[in-house]
């Protein structure tokens, strides 16, 4: 356990060092990182609404196309005198991981969960999102940790519940897919009633969540936080609607030709050993399957609303791929600590060549 602390701690700093002088190119990474570092400059009370920069192309005034929680491990890393966007997107990214091993153990075994978190490293939406300031890492720990709570052996409602609350509080709208990822999960695997009150746990805990949100955004703001939020996000989902049940019908293809590509090699392995088999590991996939169904209902499409799609794949690909290699499993498992190093030294290599 020191050895792991010591290996990922010693990762965390490396790459806040070798990215310090990193300039981000996507428009919502930069405007992410400002907000952020406006924030360190503000009072705590204030966090709750930031602003859009004053030269910002397309909105001006109080920032309400999300919830400002996301901005607030970034400002307290910023004001620890990090990089603070890149650094919370580390501490994102490094979670993910161990909540993908950890899901992976729950289904299979160590040695799957490794191949597992390797791959998703490696694969192209991975290696993207490594040096970003996106909501994605953070809600893929989101649903990563509810799954992971579904699938332990012992129930784990609160937790399960936390993550809900996390989803809904990074992402908002979209955050609400956690709950048919969640009940594919619970449906395909341990059918408890445990798991069904966590769900509902984490409703209320949304609910009140929202409500003194609201209130507290009142008394900082002068105005409501809803109705801006509301007035943001709806027209957008209209004006998508317009485009027609034709360009609804193919979302499932543009999702799952995006899958291909950006959960390289899982997807690859998933590929090649289902055909072989003739057969998908559904309890794995039946979450992102779920996650893909409910946002293919919605006109407006991008690759990053099924970010949390891409792990899961990964993660069915390896379970494949080493349940019919047995040498494989045998070098993973006596190479475990010396490929937790490598992965380590790679992602710190990988955010220094960006």
């Amino acid at each position: 356990m020191v050895r792991r602390a010591l290996i990922w701690g010693t990762c965390f700093a490396a790459l806040c060092f070798v990215t310090r002088g990193y300039v981000l190119r996507d428009p919502d990474s930069m405007l992410y990182e400002w907000i952020a570092r406006t924030l360190e400059a503000r009072p705590l009370s204030e966090w709750i609404a930031p602003r859009f920069p004053p030269t910002w192309p397309t909105q001006q005034g109080l920032f309400q196309e999300h919830f400002a929680v996301f901005f607030w491990p970034a400002a307290a890393l910023g004001k620890l005198g990090l990089r603070g966007a890149l650094a919370a997107n580390f501490a994102w990214v490094l979670l993910s991981y161990a909540l993908l091993h950890r899901l992976a153990r729950e289904l299979e075994d160590a040695e799957t969960a490794w191949v597992a978190v390797i791959f998703f490293a490696v694969s192209p939406v991975g290696l993207e999102y490594l040096v970003r300031g996106n909501h994605e890492p953070a809600l893929a720990c989101a649903v990563l940790g509810a799954l992971w709570c579904t699938a332990s052996e012992k129930p784990k409602p609160l937790a399960l519940a936390g993550f809900v609350l996390l989803a809904i509080a990074i992402k908002g709208g979209l955050g609400l897919a956690i709950f048919p990822a969640s009940l594919a999960a619970i449906w395909t695997g341990r059918k408890r009633r445990a798991d069904l009150i966590g769900l509902l746990l984490g409703a209320i805990f949304a609910a009140a969540f929202v409500g003194l949100y609201e209130l507290a955004y009142r008394h900082v703001a002068g105005r409501g936080f809803l109705a801006g939020y509301l007035d943001r996000q709806l027209p957008g989902v209209i004006e998508g609607e317009r485009l027609g049940l034709l360009h609804k019908l193919a979302n499932p293809v543009y999702y799952l030709g995006n899958i291909a590509w950006f959960a390289l090699p899982g997807s690859a392995a998933l590929l090649v050993e289902s055909i072989r088999r003739r057969s998908l590991p559904w309890r794995t996939l039946a979450p992102a399957a779920a996650y893909v169904a409910v946002l293919s209902l919605m006109s407006r499409r991008a690759v990053r609303y099924v970010f949390p799609a891409y792990p899961i794949v990964n993660l069915a690909g390896a379970q494949l791929l080493v349940e019919r290699r047995q040498a494989l499993r045998a070098w993973i498992g006596a190479h475990t600590q010396d490929l937790e190093a490598a992965l380590a030294l790679f992602l710190v290599i990988a955010a220094a060549l960006r």
